[in-house]
This record gives structure tokens, C-alpha cells and sequence, in this order.
């Protein structure tokens, strides 16, 4: 068995008595959760030396290790001193290959566990008291560790500074935030605990935190109580050496930490003969991570991914009752269709085969631009329910869980609302949801290759009436279909146009008529490369991706245009492409090269990771050679016209599609009127 490292990741330079051993449980009550969780090593973030406590930020997570080569060694530990490091996560939840968090945060000394405000622009994290940068030394001559708070900025984190309940002559470690951000659990041995490590809670009053309240006998014991890790849920995990267990330090829950009575050891294949600790969870209790020093791992203490069958945390079922009205006369609306999917932590429907794939010019040096958007109503297939006879229906929803609500009724604008069950103290909710009516005639037109029969994507879609000689443009999505809601009372020309087809035309009218229209307009194209979907060279411009000032990770919910690429690519199998990405002018030349470089990899292991074939792709980073605006060395310009700067172009290399040839037998609905 390996020896114990828990003076290591507890209190880094605090030596702890490990006189009470597994055999001297703190008297609480404890049982052995049954768990049957799929374990896996995280392996390309995990070294011959320390990765542990994991926390979820932006697309991925942050981890503390002692893998930096070029960091000084603590002595006493005979490890580099701990960094933060970032690594994106794939969909199956496997992190890539990690870099450096931050600048600022990073120091000389050890940075520990960290933990984030509701919005991500807060966060709370371990390090070794310093004051001028320099380390200070306790009346117990050790350098002691505090728990820090900084505030995110749009360069790095700023503002660094300790929180009030530190002491010179102790340690406060391992911060938890809870979710709406007002309460903290921490670890330390202030004076006053049960011995060791204890757990510790504060709570923000007026903008301030107090002074903290230990959780108690049932859960501190006279060993060690560590890592704390609060879920969204209320449930707090954490470990002990002093609970009895399976070895080292173990992992444990209580649904109630605040006044707990009964504390659960989460049993094998979390815990282990060795320390097991740093315990992550996603919302539905079902995914996450967690360090152990166990043999098979690949160094010291290895960061691992489970999932299991079962959410760990205690679900409840959410009823929301849902009312639809309308928005003018504010009665309610029976026999409305109300879908109900999974959604993401930025809004969208989890389900991207919900969505279509728009590419049409950006009007910008021959550009295009990509956009996901939402399939035709008649598309989404069956509602989840309808309304009654009252407008209203109750929804069975799921608690920790983001839900996309969306809402349909003739004669009505659909609607789209983004609904989330996390953070309700109560398992109850009223939505109202207000549909405004709509005086249009829906239209699902289709654009069609005259001569292979296929739909033809990025076609621009004129549309001109005859009653205010307004003009509207639409633009055909990948399968050639176009949609748009036409006033009432009017004749309507549509006229199609793409380079290197002839110009189609259709005519519609929405006079005496509410029924929903389906033109077919035919465009015959002037050569065989107008048949490929997109041409060999064209340039699209992905600015969507958006990159914090000095860093390659990839912001929480900014990269809806890679995305986008993936179902690109994944339509048309033989497109091959090179990814280019742009710094703005801010830094050294040789600096934003670099920077480029990281982006440029970040956004190729992030189309690479949702399935793309590696050799499908090629990444190049260019620095700040091609500016889109005026922003070069030495003009002064504001973070939104640096941000423009800072995007990634995507290169059609090469594309081959074969073309199918459809012959139609039918005449098409709406007959082509001839220039």
C-alpha cells in the first residue's frame, strides 16, 4: 500500500497526526453506499506527479498538479509546487490535453482547490499566505495555507485577496461554494475543532462573509475532515481518514451538512486502500470526477471520470404548471402544442438534430457565415402535451436539470423559452408564457438544382410584395429549404440567386389565403462546380468562438460556430478544411503567434473531440498579421472592436460530393415565371 499523502494535500506543510486511525470512526452513524459507477483514468491530463480537485469552468474543468516542470520543489514535500491548470472536456466528459488557468493566480508557492461564484466571474481558491508576494511565516513556523477570493476581468483574474476568517497560525483549505453563491465550506484546524481538519461553513451577510460554524460531531471526527465539495443538489461530499473505511482518506455524503445526523461512506469503486478524494459531480448526479492515489493509476494521485446509472444525489420529480395566453387580450389558449427538451447551460436544445445549418454570405470580403437555427415547426415531431381547455398543463420535470420549453398554436408566433429547475428551494413552479398573434401565413419553401434534382444550400432569397415595396431576404438551409411568415393580403415575388446558378423565380400570394404556403423554385446551375455545396476556397469566418484577452480556452457556451462546423462536416464527408486563427494586436508579435497557435489547437480539439476526423482538419495560428478593422500597434480601440480581431477562419480545402441525379415526375406547385 502505498504511503499516505494526506500532510501533502491537506495542509501542504502542516504535518498531521495520524494517530487516529481507520479503526476510530467519530461516532456518527455510517453505512456503505452500493454504487455501480463506470471508473475511468483520465490519462492525458495525469502525470507521474499530483492532479486532483477538479472543478468545472468554461468547457471544461480546473485541476491542481505539480506537473510544471519549470516550478521550484517544495522540500518538504519533494513535489514542484501546485498550479492550476485548465483542460477541455469532450462529450463523453474525458478532458484533453491541459495549460496553465491563469497568470495571475498561479505564484510561486502552492495554489490548491477552487471553487466558483453562481457567474463564473468570482472564484475561491487555496494558496500559501503571502502578503507583497513574498510568504508569511506562522507562530507554528510554517507557511500556512488561506482560502483567497479574485474577480474575473476581462484579461485574467484580479483583485486578489484573503478572506476575512484567516488566521496567520492555521489553515483554511479547500473552498465550496454553494449554488446561489451565499454560503462556504472549507476545511481547517482553527482552534476550537474535534481535532485534525474539521468543516467549517460561512455565510455571506451584507456582502460579507462571517465568521464560520463548525458542522459538528456527526460529521468532524478527531482525524481529518477534507475537500469539501457542496452540489447544486444541498448534498455535501467530502473526505476523512476518521470515519473507518476502506484505507487513507475516503469519500463520504450527507444530504443534510447543516445538521447532519448521518453521514454515508459512497463505497468502492470511489474509495479504495488509498487516499480518495476531490469529489466533482454534474448536475443530474450521474457524471464526475475524483483523485485517488491508487496503484493503477499513472503517477501519485490521478484524476479519474465516472458515470453512473443512477443520479447519486436525491432526485425529486418538478412539477411545473405551465400557462399559455395570449399576449393581447390576455385570455388563456387551449390546445396548445408544448414541447419539453433537454437543454445546455447556455440555452440551447441539447439535441443538435433539432437544429438546421444555415451558410450564407456575411457580405464581408467574400465571407460566409454559418447559423445553427431551430428545424420548422412541423419538423419537431410530437409535443410533449397541451394545453387544456383552462390554457394550462403541468409538466413533470426533473430537478437539476436545464429544459428548452417550446411552445406552438396556429395562428400565434411560436415561442422559445429557456427554463431551468436548478437552484428552486421548492419542487413547484408557474410558468406563464404569452403567445403573440400573428397576422402572416407561414411559408416552407424549397430551393431545388434543376438539373440533379437536389436542394440547393445558401441560396439568398429575395422576397417583394406588391403592397409596401418592402423587401425581406431568407437564406436556404444545407437541404435547400427556406421559411419565412408572409403578411396577408399581398402578392409575392421570391427570386433565388447563387453564384454560378441562373437566377429562379416563384410567385405566391397570401390574398384569401391563411393556409401555409410550400414554393418550389428551380435553379439550374451554369456548371458542374456550382453542383458542390459549398466551393473549394471559400472562406468562413467563425466569430462566435469567443476567447477571454490572453488565453486559448474557449468561453462556457461561445462555441456554437464549432458546433456548427461539426454538422457541416459531418453533412458533407469528403470537405476537408484548415482552421486559421487570429489574435488581435494587443502584445509582442511573437506572443500573439503563439497565442494563435493555442486557439487554433484549442478549436481543433474541440471539433476533433464531438467526432471529426483528425485528418479532415489542419490548424494554423497567424497572429496579428490580418486585422478585420483598423486596430493595428498602436491604435487605442475598445474590447468589442479588439474581440473582432480575435476569431477563427475556416479554409475550404477540398470538397468532393458526389451528385445524385433525381429526375421529378411532377410538375412543380408553383410554375416559374420567366424573365
Amino acid at each position: 500500500m502505498k504511503s499516505s499523502k494526506l500532510s501533502i494535500l491537506t495542509c501542504l506543510a502542516l504535518v498531521l497526526n495520524h494517530a487516529y486511525s481507520n479503526n476510530n470512526p467519530g461516532g456518527s452513524v455510517k453505512t456503505t453506499l452500493s454504487t455501480r459507477a463506470n471508473v475511468t483514468n483520465c490519462e492525458i491530463v495525469n502525470t507521474k506527479h499530483l492532479e486532483f480537485s477538479p472543478a468545472f469552468y468554461q468547457n471544461g474543468i480546473v485541476f491542481v498538479t505539480s506537473q510544471n516542470e519549470d516550478s521550484k520543489k517544495d522540500r518538504k514535500i519533494d513535489e514542484r509546487f501546485f498550479d492550476l491548470y485548465y483542460a477541455d472536456l469532450n462529450p463523453n466528459g474525458m478532458p484533453s490535453e491541459p495549460w496553465f488557468f491563469s497568470p495571475n493566480l498561479n505564484s510561486k508557492l502552492h495554489e490548491g482547490p477552487v471553487s466558483f461564484g453562481p457567474d463564473y466571474q468570482t472564484i475561491y481558491f487555496t494558496r500559501n499566505e503571502m502578503k507583497n508576494g513574498k510568504a508569511v511565516t506562522g507562530n507554528n513556523g510554517e507557511v500556512n495555507l488561506q482560502i483567497y477570493m479574485a474577480d474575473k476581468s476581462p484579461t485574467d483574474w484580479i483583485n486578489l485577496r484573503s478572506l476575512p476568517f484567516n488566521g496567520d497560525d492555521y489553515n483554511c483549505a479547500h473552498p465550496t461554494l454553494t449554488a446561489d453563491g451565499n454560503h462556504l465550506y472549507f476545511s481547517s484546524n482553527m482552534p476550537g475543532g474535534y481535532g485534525g481538519m474539521d468543516l467549517y461553513r460561512s455565510d455571506k451577510v451584507n456582502g460579507q462573509w462571517g465568521w464560520p460554524v463548525n458542522l459538528g460531531s456527526a460529521i468532524n471526527t478527531p482525524g481529518n475532515e477534507v475537500f469539501p465539495y457542496i452540489h447544486n443538489s444541498g448534498t455535501l461530499f467530502f473526505s476523512s481518514d476518521g470515519h473507518g473505511g476502506f484505507g487513507g482518506l475516503d469519500l463520504f455524503m450527507t444530504n443534510t451538512p447543516d445538521k447532519a445526523t448521518e453521514i454515508t461512506n459512497i463505497g468502492a469503486p470511489f474509495n479504495s486502500e488509498e487516499d480518495d478524494l476531490g469529489f466533482l459531480l454534474d448536475n443530474e448526479g450521474k457524471t464526475g470526477y475524483f483523485a485517488s492515489g491508487r496503484s493503477e493509476g499513472e503517477g501519485k494521485d490521478d484524476i479519474y471520470y465516472f458515470n453512473l446509472p443512477n443520479s447519486l444525489v436525491p432526485s425529486a420529480d418538478f412539477n411545473l404548471a405551465v400557462v399559455v395566453s395570449d399576449a393581447i387580450s390576455g385570455i388563456n389558449i387551449p390546445s396548445a402544442s408544448v414541447y419539453v427538451f433537454d437543454g445546455t447551460n447556455e440555452g440551447y436544445m441539447e439535441n443538435s438534430e433539432l437544429y438546421d445549418l444555415e451558410l450564407a454570405p456575411s457580405g464581408e470580403n467574400g465571407e460566409m457565415k454559418m447559423t445553427l437555427v431551430r428545424k420548422p415547426d412541423d419538423q419537431l415531431g410530437e409535443p410533449t402535451a397541451y394545453t387544456h381547455t383552462d390554457g394550462q398543463v403541468l409538466l413533470n420535470l426533473q430537478t437539476n436539470h436545464n429544459y428548452v420549453l417550446y411552445v406552438i398554436k396556429p395562428g400565434y408566433a411560436s415561442k422559445e423559452v429557456k427554463y431551468s429547475t436548478i437552484n428552486h428551494k421548492e419542487n413547484y413552479d408557474r410558468l406563464e408564457i404569452k403567445l403573440q398573434p400573428q397576422n402572416c401565413v407561414p411559408m416552407n419553401g424549397l430551393v431545388l438544382n434543376g438539373k440533379t434534382g437536389q436542394g440547393v444550400p445558401s441560396a439568398v432569397i429575395t422576397i417583394e410584395n406588391d403592397c409596401g415595396e418592402t423587401v425581406e431576404y431568407v437564406y436556404t438551409n444545407l437541404e435547400g429549404q427556406f421559411n419565412f411568415c408572409l403578411p396577408k393580403n399581398c402578392n409575392y415575388t421570391l427570386t433565388s440567386t447563387k453564384e454560378g446558378f441562373e437566377k429562379g423565380m416563384a410567385a405566391v400570394t397570401t390574398r384569401d389565403n391563411s393556409a401555409a404556403l410550400s414554393p418550389t423554385i428551380i435553379m439550374n446551375p451554369m456548371n458542374d462546380m456550382a453542383n458542390q455545396p459549398v466551393s473549394k476556397g471559400a472562406v468562413i469566418v467563425l466569430d462566435k468562438i469567443y476567447y477571454d484577452f490572453d488565453q486559448s480556452y474557449i468561453r462556457k457556451g461561445a462555441a456554437r460556430d464549432l458546433d456548427a462546423l461539426v454538422v457541416l462536416m459531418k453533412r458533407y464527408p469528403s470537405m476537408k478544411v484548415e482552421m486559421v486563427a487570429h489574435t488581435d494586436s494587443r502584445g509582442t508579435d511573437e506572443y500573439n503567434m503563439a497565442l494563435s497557435q493555442r486557439r487554433a489547437k484549442s478549436a481543433y480539439n474541440y471539433v476533433v473531440n464531438r467526432g471529426m476526423d483528425p485528418s479532415r482538419i489542419n490548424a494554423t495560428g497567424v497572429g496579428e498579421q490580418y486585422p478585420r478593422n483598423n486596430c493595428k500597434d498602436g491604435v487605442a480601440c475598445n474590447e468589442t472592436e479588439y474581440q473582432y480581431n480575435r476569431r477563427t477562419e475556416i479554409r475550404i480545402v477540398d470538397i468532393d460530393e458526389p451528385v445524385s441525379f433525381s429526375y421529378m415526375d411532377n410538375k412543380p406547385e408553383v410554375i416559374d415565371r420567366k424573365d
